[in-house]
């Protein structure tokens, strides 16, 4: 079985893709989306199988210790969340990633509660700020593909909220969803078209595109909240990046930019990880 996971893509025998699934997926105790049962029902939206109500109340309810040093890199999947956080990662003073490490590494996912490392991590490791904090900006980078929530966007952490249109969009979930169909166990014959249409009903993890884009747009203009459109950054990431780097208060020189530019390219990230990741890399 060819499995594709994060950025690389490796042979993997079927016991594997059973653990895997097993692993992400919930027990009974959690309530399913009815739309689509292989879905959680979190916070009245559809999750994907490794997000459950727990983690989202513990990220709410004084369990998860948020900073004013945090910042949150947010999307709807496949709008370049990984591409993004490659960014922040180097803006906050990480080194490039070695060859076994991913973005998780340096920017955690606290939404996850199930799931193998380095996907997964506690809430207790995420607590562990010195852990995560940046030798650069100091920052504590965190990524999220949930809707506007008081864990993100209160006024003392800051947010970096990348939309991307939605046809592409849905061209790049569909893809994702067949690959990953361990995790998604009703995708993996599921044609575009078929796909297409439950990304209108919101039968997919995040829910409607549109209603997620505008939970963000609500709140674009406080001064916490930085709006970033893919498609900006496919066409001048240096600006983009010196954007990112403003709203952290990160001063860059130009030779740092350059090598932000190069570091995070998609030329970069598949010499580097090598196997089919276009759409891995640049669309998460």
């Amino acid at each position: 079985v060819a499995l594709p996971v994060m950025m690389v893509t490796i042979a993997v025998p079927p016991a594997l893709v059973s653990l895997l699934a097993w692993a992400t997926h919930p027990g009974p105790e959690q309530e399913r989306w009815p739309g689509r049962p292989q879905l959680n029902k979190v916070s009245g939206v559809p999750a994907t199988p490794f997000i459950t109500a727990d983690r989202i109340d513990q990220l709410q309810n004084g369990t998860f210790k948020p900073s004013s040093k945090d910042i949150w890199v947010a999307t709807y999947p496949k709008t370049g969340t990984t591409w993004t956080q490659t960014i922040v990662n180097h803006i906050n003073g990480f080194p490039p990633l070695e060859r076994g490490q991913y973005p998780f590494t340096y920017c955690p996912w606290p939404e996850v509660s199930l799931g193998l490392p380095p996907l997964r991590y506690s809430i207790e490791e995420i607590n562990d700020f010195k852990r995560w904090e940046g030798p650069v900006g100091g920052w504590r980078c965190l990524k999220s593909h949930w809707h506007y929530a008081d864990h993100m966007a209160d006024a003392g952490k800051r947010v970096i909220y990348v939309m991307r249109n939605v046809l592409d969009v849905a061209t790049s979930f569909s893809h994702h969803s067949r690959r990953f169909h361990f995790v998604y166990l009703d995708m993996a014959d599921v044609s575009f078209d078929a796909f297409f249409e439950m990304l209108k009903a919101g039968n997919v993890d995040n829910g409607d595109y549109f209603d997620h884009v505008a939970s963000w747009w609500a709140v674009k203009d406080r001064p916490n909240v930085l709006f970033v459109r893919y498609e900006d950054l496919l066409a001048d990431p240096a600006a983009v990046i010196r954007r990112i780097a403003a709203h952290m208060g990160v001063e860059l020189t130009d030779a740092f930019v350059a090598q932000i530019v190069e570091l995070s390219s998609f030329r970069r990230m598949k010499q580097f990880y090598g196997g089919d990741v276009g759409e891995i890399v640049l669309t998460a």
